[in-house]
């Protein structure tokens, strides 16, 4: 049996994560010994607890988890002995559970996974979520393309986005494949009647909603500014997910613009719920118009719960919705004229999916497949 370190730095429950806890839910458990490598107890951590799975906690401070991809800061200087002594106690636990295969799902995981690869003379191989782009600071890339080149035997992509974005910062392209995440939904934790209830919909009332961790790539606040003019009357929309510190502010910004511009009737911030299919079930339409993303598993979520999806052209979200079973924008102003004339013309801007072939595109099974395809390399 193939005994595998899976390591992922998140302290927060996100997309990477979520998909990751998708496949822990179906490999091979007669053929791999898995161990989740973590940095603290959180949802992640529950997550894996309902799914069986054994993890083992590495701890890092929350002032080097929220280090940013796209500024030093020189508070983390100090930080430096706790980061490599945290390398140290996976070292260890490496050694003394005589680890097969590092496998990384996070960015700075990436970055001390491959470093533990070099050292200990052990494959590594990662799953690369992130779309590399301007946000993310010079030096960062040159260490990602040092790494990625020298220490890791495979690199597994979200997306052709992905993978595009890790060739132009000199990443060895023979390295790099592609395999789209598939996911199952489950079933909602309340009834529809509880949500409505819970938010005071009425019947009438058209759901706009957009789901995520609340952040300013996620753009909430630029979404709320450009649907403003139609949210009135029974048109609402839903803001469905949590902030961690860091964002706080970016969390306060969206709350002082909804009561300075009287939309506390109209906007619903129903902040960080773990019934994601339950607050599906009460929405109309979806919209997700982020700065940039990779493969944004809500998308996949929204057509698979039957919903009308909405969505920016940019990163990976062409690789997920194609005009046929979503609508791709270029601007907010679009969106919102779209979102509008769904409401008002419901059957002429329905889509007919063809849900067996984007089904078979994220397919579940195929996702089990592809991953522990990587875990042979």
């Amino acid at each position: 049996m193939k005994k595998i370190l899976i390591l992922d730095h998140a302290y927060w429950y996100g997309g990477a994560e979520k998909v990751l806890v998708e496949f822990l839910k179906g490999y091979n458990r007669n053929k791999y010994d898995i161990t989740v490598g973590v940095t603290c107890e959180s949802e992640f951590t529950e997550k894996l607890n309902e799914t069986n799975v054994k993890y083992e906690v590495f701890p890092l401070s929350r002032d080097v988890l929220e280090m940013s991809r796209s500024k030093l800061s020189a508070k983390l200087l100090p930080k430096y002995i706790e980061y490599k002594k945290m390398i140290k106690s996976i070292e260890k636990f490496i050694k003394k559970e005589k680890i097969d295969l590092i496998f990384t799902n996070s960015m700075k995981a990436h970055i001390y996974g491959g470093q533990l690869s070099r050292k200990l003379g052990i494959k590594a191989v990662a799953r690369v979520h992130d779309h590399i782009n301007d946000e993310f600071i010079k030096p960062l890339k040159l260490l990602l393309k040092n790494t990625f080149n020298n220490d890791f035997y495979h690199i597994s992509c979200v997306s052709n986005a992905v993978k595009n974005s890790l060739i132009e910062i000199g990443i060895n392209k023979n390295k790099l494949s592609v395999l789209y995440n598939g996911i199952t939904l489950n079933p909602s934790l309340k009834s529809m009647d509880f949500y409505k209830n819970l938010y005071k919909i009425s019947e009438d009332d058209f759901i706009i909603g957009t789901v995520g961790w609340i952040h300013p790539n996620k753009n909430q606040l630029l979404i709320l500014q450009g649907l403003h003019e139609i949210l009135k009357d029974n048109i609402k929309l839903m803001i469905v997910g949590g902030y961690t510190p860091p964002n706080k502010n970016y969390y306060m910004s969206i709350k002082n613009y909804i009561n300075s511009n009287n939309l506390e009737n109209n906007v619903i911030l129903t902040g960080h719920t773990k019934d994601i299919s339950g607050h599906y079930s009460i929405m109309d339409t979806l919209i997700h118009f982020p700065e940039t993303d990779s493969l944004p598993t809500v998308l996949i979520e929204g057509i698979i719960s039957g919903k009308t999806v909405v969505a920016r052209n940019i990163s990976g979200i062409p690789e997920i919705l194609n005009n046929k079973n979503g609508y791709l924008v270029d601007s907010i102003e679009e969106a919102k004229d779209i979102i509008f004339n769904i409401y008002k013309y419901p059957e002429k801007y329905k889509l007919n999916v063809d849900m067996e072939d984007f089904e078979k595109k994220f397919s579940y099974d195929n996702y089990i497949k592809g991953i522990e395809e990587l875990l042979e390399k």
